[in-house]
């Protein structure tokens, strides 16, 4: 199976500029293992845009999707667990829910990884495929920075609904020629 390091498209200049999100979400907490202690639903104000364009996925500060993207993941994680987001822009009126998924951070990454100078970001991912699980959307677990990996076969469903994502192929350690 192939897997793919999730990227934000640059191409979308208009996206939501969430307000003061450090305030009312504390990050750390979106990790594995504290993510009960997020609320079930949190209201977030964003920058004043008249051409505001929500994407499906959003990726900074944190993982954020769309209905349409949650309910292509419940086919593949039925027991995935979420928190509502809901971004607000007062001016223009425009509104728009998210959810942040639970995602299991897995330590995955190959000695080949390729990193950024403090090593917070993989510039270029190969993971070991016997430390991979079945899942089809994960954190990377040893990078500071959040980075997202999904499967070749959740990402093509998701594509097929015309959504807007950056993605780059990882590397897979151990993986046959035809893989």
């Amino acid at each position: 199976m192939k897997y793919f390091l999730l990227h934000e498209d640059k191409r979308i200049v208009d996206s939501p500029q969430l307000i003061n999100w450090h305030k009312n979400m504390p990050i750390q907490k979106l990790r594995w293992g504290t993510y009960h202690e997020i609320p079930p639903k949190t209201v977030f104000f964003i920058k004043e845009n008249k051409n505001v364009y929500f994407p499906d996925i959003m990726l900074f500060p944190f993982l954020m999707i769309s209905r349409k993207i949650k309910d292509v993941l419940d086919l593949y994680e039925p027991n995935m667990g979420y928190r509502q987001m809901i971004l607000i822009e007062n001016k223009n009126e425009r509104c728009m829910q998210y959810f942040t998924p639970h995602l299991m951070r897995i330590d995955c990454l190959s000695k080949k990884t390729e990193y950024n100078f403090d090593h917070s970001e993989v510039k270029k991912a190969v993971l070991e495929q016997n430390r991979l699980m079945d899942k089809c959307i994960f954190e990377l677990g040893e990078v500071s920075n959040r980075q997202v990996i999904v499967r070749q076969d959740f990402l093509e469903s998701v594509l097929r609904r015309e959504t807007i994502i950056n993605f780059e192929r990882a590397e897979i350690e151990g993986e046959s020629e035809n893989g």
